[in-house]
């Protein structure tokens, strides 16, 4: 790699032969060689991360590639979509996606999806009580969220039952969506905890 690392075009085919027998980890590794020779290369590389992620979509190092490239484009749209597959593919990754998706929110605070992503992030790394307070944040954004934003409050009230956060976020959103007996059940549901 460190020979057609000079010569980009070289290091793009390089990059789509290991790709093509499997070999994701050194396929990544040409293809950032062929984008760092060539930096006009970055379409064709995320274009071929992209095959191999649909191809291997269990292996990360090709979305961290792909999350490289688009956080340098500012694509965030993309960027959120790749954490997100890689939130439900490697939980275990959490913590380092809750740095990207740091970074987004920190270019473009008001991004609904990012911010419910990143309460997704942080449920992850069991912080419940910031958790709820994002999910509620991503829900205040755009309340088409909300069937998903209850849903991972629900679990967090499974998870942790005593944090009365998820309880307060949950009732927050169904009194916004004029759902006024639900929150009194929640109420109820924590006083018994």
């Amino acid at each position: 790699i460190g020979a057609e690392g000079s010569h980009p075009l070289a290091a793009l085919a390089l990059g789509k032969v290991l790709g093509s027998e499997g070999r994701c980890p050194e396929a990544v590794e040409a293809l950032g060689a062929a984008r760092s020779a060539d930096p006009k290369l970055s379409d064709a590389v995320l274009g071929e991360l992209q095959r191999l992620r649909d191809s291997f979509p269990g292996v990360p190092e090709i979305s961290l590639g792909m999350l490289q490239i688009l956080g340098e484009s500012s694509d965030h749209k993309r960027s959120i979509q790749v954490i997100s597959d890689l939130l439900d593919l490697r939980p275990d990754m959490a913590s380092a996606l809750a740095g990207h998706l740091d970074r987004i929110l920190k270019a473009d605070p008001q991004q609904a999806f990012a911010t419910f992503e990143m309460g997704r992030a942080l449920q992850l790394l069991k912080l419940a009580p910031r958790s709820s307070a994002t999910y509620l944040s991503a829900f205040r954004m755009d309340a088409t969220l909300g069937p998903m934003v209850l849903k991972h409050l629900n679990e967090l009230i499974e998870a942790v039952p005593t944090c009365p956060d998820p309880y307060v976020a949950a009732c927050a959103v169904y009194v916004a969506r004029g759902k006024l007996q639900a929150p009194a059940q929640k109420i109820e549901q924590a006083l018994e905890k």
